[in-house]
């Protein structure tokens, strides 16, 4: 089945030489584009329903911009940070003054202003444009929305606190755990939050205290995706996530191994393209 997808992903990129097929049939094409940031985590959603948005731009360095814009995408329209660790927002300084996002949103972390980089952070980014979310707050338009799942409160774990989102496009559901750990899971199981997503990216970079069996089990994506740099320092991904995955006949790609990974969605449609196809 999913060889079947990538044949027929081909055969779509085929169509697309001018005009796209999609479009002209009238069903929306949205593109979303896990970067491979090295350690850390970026992910890119363009959809013409909802625009451009940003979720956390790796650790710091300004590539996250040259690899955005070599994608044909010169503004974003939202910047969602999930948490404030340097592997998720270090890049933000380089995308606010490059990228000029119109809204800037994250978790609320409180911050210490005494230290120079937090400081920065409030300075720059928590600023006119900005927002803070929590789980219920939602983003609809058309028929796609970007719902944030948690988390409900902030407790002292940052890892904890990210904010967990699911995108739903038409028929299709995309979860983002960020940074996500087994007691962010936990919350979400038992709240009874519908967890059911077609992709699935997994949550603290594949870490072993996160994604539970229960939690895969919820899930049941025919996609995962790992944010993660070659040799990481932690381990990560850890061995155990991969066997979960690989049990549950996940089809998973690692950042750092497969490069960009793609995906373009319509309404009732996912096509799994590689880190060469525009």
């Amino acid at each position: 089945m999913r060889v079947e997808r990538r044949i027929l992903a081909l055969a779509v990129l085929a169509m697309l030489a001018g005009c796209s097929f999609l479009k002209q049939h009238g069903d929306p094409v949205t593109n979303i584009y896990f970067l491979d940031v090295g350690e850390g985590s970026a992910t890119l959603v363009d959809s013409p329903d909802l625009g451009r948005i940003l979720i956390d731009t790796g650790n710091p360095s300004s590539r996250i911009v040259s690899k955005i814009k070599a994608l044909g995408i010169s503004t974003i329209d939202k910047l969602i940070l999930t948490h404030p660790h340097p592997d998720h927002i270090g890049g933000a300084f380089s995308v606010f003054e490059f990228l000029d996002p119109v809204q800037i949103f994250d978790n609320g972390e409180p911050l210490l202003s005494g230290h120079p980089e937090e400081r920065w952070y409030l300075e720059q980014l928590r600023g006119a444009r900005y927002n803070k979310l929590r789980a219920g707050d939602l983003f609809r338009e058309g028929t796609s929305e970007l719902s944030i799942l948690s988390p409900k409160t902030l407790g002292s774990d940052w890892n904890t606190n990210s904010l967990v989102m699911m995108l739903t496009l038409g028929s299709k559901k995309i979860l983002l755990m960020a940074d996500g750990n087994f007691a962010t899971e936990a919350a979400l199981i038992k709240n009874n939050t519908a967890l059911n997503a077609d992709i699935l990216q997994i949550g603290h970079h594949g870490a072993s205290d996160a994604s539970s069996q229960e939690f895969l089990r919820r899930v049941s994506p025919a996609f995962a995706v790992v944010s993660v740099n070659k040799d990481n320092v932690n381990g990560y991904p850890g061995g155990d996530v991969l066997k979960r995955l690989a049990v549950l006949g996940v089809e998973v790609h690692l950042t750092y191994r497969d490069g960009l990974a793609r995906f373009m969605i319509t309404s009732d449609t996912i096509y799994y393209l590689g880190p060469n196809a525009r």
